[in-house]
């Protein structure tokens, strides 16, 4: 084999990009009772009413999530899961973190 045909072998398509499939992490299930916290301060944000998946809470519009005090606004689809204290995510890469269980 010559050197330009081993170099052909090797070459790698760089145009090519590798994406975490569209529903990874999305599939799990929340019980009602789950507290969703902050991961910067530990701050509880927001109880989940109803058994929900990771895509149900994140797309909720105010029915699934109740905030836990007044000083918390209720949950809108279009904007993201942070903290109202300390801005830490609540969300990140398909999973929610709780006040039991952490990232899941």
């Amino acid at each position: 084999m010559t050197n330009e045909a081993e170099h052909a072998g090797r070459k790698i398509d760089h145009s090519q990009t590798v994406t975490e499939p569209k529903n990874a992490g999305f599939d799990t299930v929340f019980p009602p009772g789950t507290i969703l916290a902050c991961s910067g301060c530990g701050e509880g944000l927001y109880k989940v009413l109803t058994r929900a998946t990771t895509a149900d809470l994140v797309m909720d519009d105010g029915t699934i999530l109740q905030p836990l005090n007044i000083t918390i606004p209720p949950h809108d689809a279009w904007k993201s899961l942070a903290c109202v204290k300390c801005g830490g995510r609540v969300y990140k890469t398909g999973k929610l973190h709780t006040l039991q269980t952490g990232w899941t």
